[in-house]
Order: C-alpha cells, then structure tokens, then sequence
C-alpha cells in the first residue's frame, strides 16, 4: 500500500468512526479541546480539521458512502466551531451540555442571524420545514435554493448535509 493508499484508508477509518460517534459527542470533542480552552485553541483545531477534511478538499477520493459520512462529520464539526467561537453561543451550549443535550439548537432570531440574506432565510425556512416532516428530497431542494443566494453560508452547508445523511439514511 503507497503512503497515498495508506493515508486516505486511515483517514477512511477515522471518518467512518466518527460518523458512528456523533450522536454521542459533544462539541469539544470534536474538536478535540478541553472546555475550558481559549478560543484561539478552538480556532486553531477548528482550522487543522477542516485543511484535512473539508469535501471539497477530499471529491474522489473515497466512495459515495464514505464522501457523504465525512460531509456529515466535517457540518458537525463547522457547526461546532459556530457555537464555540461565539462567547454567548459558548455560554448556552455549556448550560445546555451539563443538561446532557450535546447539539445547540438555535432560536429563531438566531437561525435569522445564521441566514441573514432575507431570500435565502426564505428557502432555508422552508427547508428546516421539510426535515422536520422528514421530506429530505424537498429540504434539498430548498436548500440548493438558500444556497444559491448564500453559497458560503456555514448554516446552510451543515443543513444541507443533515439533509443528504438523511436522504441516504445515515442518519435516523
């Protein structure tokens, strides 16, 4: 097996293993930092992760299942980075972590702070709509929507992958 071959089975291995530990892990683990690391700390693995993991960075170089378990775990992990990055955000999800809830669900002023393009939010409304009746397929199609008025947006991309690991059924 090349160094090449060697790198992206073990980076295969760890996807999939984390793929299978989302449910169970909270946002620090993720990102591998201690609660109470400094935000420069969560930046920095924040940033290591997604240079290696990243979609884009990875297109062709696993199998289809595999391409949309690492978009699942690289969304989990840009929402992480979201949450902990932000001071207020951080606050709420570590009251809400010692609850034993271990996803930041936002509110509505926040999921409009999250998608602050008003056509855009219109679409990813409509998506969060649909994933709640479980109608991927037209979650998918809202959010190709929103994306194409906010292609860059973090919240977006992370809805998107819930939809496609839902779609597929990797994710119950």
């Amino acid at each position: 097996m090349t160094t090449g071959a060697a790198e992206t089975e073990a980076l295969r291995h760890w996807v999939e293993q984390q793929h299978r530990a989302l449910a169970k892990c909270s946002y620090y683990t993720l990102l591998a930092v201690s609660r109470r690391a400094p935000a420069a700390q969560v930046r920095d693995s924040y940033y290591k992760l997604a240079a290696r993991l990243h979609p884009d960075r990875n297109v062709g170089r696993f199998d289809d299942a595999t391409q949309r378990m690492l978009t699942t775990v690289y969304a989990r992990i840009a929402e992480a980075y979201r949450v902990l990055r932000d001071p207020e955000k951080r606050v709420e999800y570590d009251r809400l972590l010692a609850a034993g809830t271990l996803r930041w669900e936002p509110t509505v002023k926040q999921q409009v702070e999250a998608v602050p393009n008003p056509h855009a939010r219109r679409f990813y409304d409509r998506a969060l709509a649909a994933l709640e009746v479980g109608d991927a397929r037209g979650a998918l199609v809202q959010l190709k929507l929103a994306q194409s008025a906010e292609p860059e947006n973090a919240a977006i991309m992370a809805a998107i992958a819930d939809a496609e690991a839902l779609l597929h059924g990797l994710k119950p």
